[in-house]
């Protein structure tokens, strides 16, 4: 690679423009979300062309190139940020922002080729870190020396001169706010409701993140990384002993033996709807789905180990070790079929919960890699890393996109009808809020606010004390806890109103609340009380 033709390619005012704007980019679309604790919206994925289009800019073919060589990471990054134009649920918004963080990473150095790991494996993680954390405040001081270098000083004094001037301009403007009232209502027409502390925070923020990304794109420009080659050594070192053939197979006959007698009891018995007198169907198809999940996650382990550390051995025992590790699979899926039949089972009766789906979904994707892996022991020219990346990945992308609160929502309420855990919905995010608005009571939220030496007696007898001598009296204990969640979302719904907060899932729970405004005021009403000093 040419190193000096690579320079100048990125020794222009084109790194620090692109630097500059993603940074005042990420003050306008994410910092109230961070700052003020936004829900974040529409801005992630407006953010995220953004970076990727200022790639494009800083680094012109030689990351256009690497774009088209990482489609899958790129589509992936894409769709995991329209979740956040669609739902609310917290866990998975979570992870998908996680995932985003690392994939956006990898792709980038897989692009430019500075990557050290396989891009497939878990240690692809370590790539991406490499960027957000070594790329960026290691190359800092490089990337000023690269611009002092630049046009003959012009893009120094620039930059000195606005690191001069925003410290300025941020001592003399307050002063002059206090001391003109005329100035201080044009400057808050003229930036409405932003408050001198979010101007302050803003600025700051711009100036950080416009020196990291100034960091990260010298890195990318100019520090190459390669893979040490292993040095050759006097001393012999002493190898790992493996797995001895005779061990292995006595333990996987072993393992395949019970294993297979367990599964012909669930074609026997679960499968076919029949069992033996003294056991109901209900109690056994609904119990054991942990204890299996369990059982599984040993047996796969178990031949993972073998498969990565057993011993060469003849033709023939290799055959035999292959089919039993075959066999083996093959068991723990149909554990895994039994597993998820007994939790749906579960499900019918006493609901959906975030948990149970969550654990069903990672079961389906265990189920296709479990799938994959058998035919990786009769097809060594499958790449399993890269098919169990891919697979479970895709997978997760598939759960991402499937609304879950929303799901769960409207199947307990489908199902259960008024015998619905409501309790459990309302600690669900926005989007399950539109299922079971119908079914909250505005009466059993309606509370008093009465002197504390009137204790109530009887059925209504549920209080709790506020500021002045005063106590709040409600009919439920659950009525403040229900409040509380429902606050949470109401909260999220006022805070996200702007437009580069917008989400379908808010709009729809928007929505539902304004058709229930007595709803709405006596959770406000319980919400007031308990925010008072006490």
């Amino acid at each position: 690679m040419n190193t000096e033709s690579t320079q100048t390619a990125i020794r222009t005012p084109r790194l620090a423009l692109a630097g500059a704007v993603l940074a005042v980019l990420f003050c306008i679309l994410l910092y109230d979300n961070l700052a003020g604790l936004i829900p974040l919206g529409l801005n992630v994925p407006l953010y995220l062309t953004a970076f990727y289009l200022l790639l494009g800019v800083a680094f012109g073919k030689r990351f256009r190139v690497g774009c088209a060589r990482t489609v899958f990471h790129l589509a992936c990054i894409f769709l995991l940020s329209i979740t956040f134009v669609l739902f609310n649920n917290p866990v998975l918004l979570a992870i998908n922002a996680i995932l985003i963080i690392l994939l956006a990473g990898e792709q980038v150095m897989l692009s430019l080729n500075q990557t050290l790991y396989d891009p497939y494996s878990i240690f692809f993680a370590g790539d991406s870190l490499a960027l957000w954390f070594s790329f960026s405040f290691g190359g800092i001081k490089n990337a000023f020396v690269q611009y002092r270098s630049s046009g003959k000083g012009r893009l120094t004094g620039i930059l000195i001169g606005i690191a001069v001037t925003i410290p300025v301009l941020l001592a003399v403007i307050p002063l002059l706010l206090s001391g003109d009232a005329v100035f201080h209502k044009f400057f808050t027409d003229l930036f409405g409701n932003l408050e001198w502390s979010d101007i302050v925070g803003k600025t700051l923020a711009a100036l950080a993140l416009f020196v990291l990304f100034s960091g990260m794109f010298w890195s990318l420009g100019n520090k190459f990384r390669t893979k040490n080659a292993p040095q050759a050594s006097s001393v012999p070192t002493a190898k790992n002993t493996p797995f001895g053939q005779t061990a292995s197979l006595i333990l996987l006959f072993t393992l395949s033996t019970i294993l297979a007698a367990f599964c012909a009891i669930q074609f026997l018995y679960l499968f076919s709807g029949r069992v033996p007198e003294g056991i109901t169907y209900s109690e056994y198809a609904r119990s054991g789905f942990w204890q299996l999940l369990a059982v599984a996650a040993i047996v796969i382990t178990v031949v993972f180990l073998l498969f990565r550390f057993g011993t060469p051995c003849p033709r023939s025992a290799f055959r035999l070790r292959r089919a039993l590790m075959s066999l083996l699979l093959g068991c723990t899926i149909i554990l895994l079929v039994s597993s998820f039949s007994r939790m749906a089972l579960y499900e019918q009766s006493f609901g959906f919960s975030r948990l149970r789906l969550f654990t069903q979904f990672f079961m389906v994707a265990l189920f296709i890699f479990l799938a994959i892996s058998i035919l990786r022991l009769w097809l060594s020219r499958i790449n399993l890393r890269k098919c169990a990346f891919v697979c479970f990945l895709s997978c997760y992308l598939v759960l991402a996109f499937w609304n879950v609160d929303a799901f769960i929502a409207r199947e307990n309420m489908k199902n259960q009808g008024r015998y619905a855990d409501v309790a459990y919905l309302t600690t669900l995010g926005a989007d399950a809020l539109p299922y079971y608005i119908d079914r909250l009571d505005a009466d059993y939220f309606a509370t008093a606010i009465i002197d504390a030496d009137l204790v109530p007696d009887g059925e209504n007898s549920s209080y709790q004390y506020l500021s002045n001598g005063k106590i709040l009296l409600y009919r439920e204990d659950q009525v403040i806890t229900q409040a509380y969640h429902l606050r949470h979302i109401m909260r999220d719904l006022e805070a996200s109103y702007d437009w580069q907060y917008w989400n379908a899932g808010r709009n729809a729970a928007r929505a539902a609340l304004n058709k229930n405004p007595q709803l709405v005021e006596n959770i406000n009403i319980i919400k007031d009380a308990l925010i008072q000093p006490r």
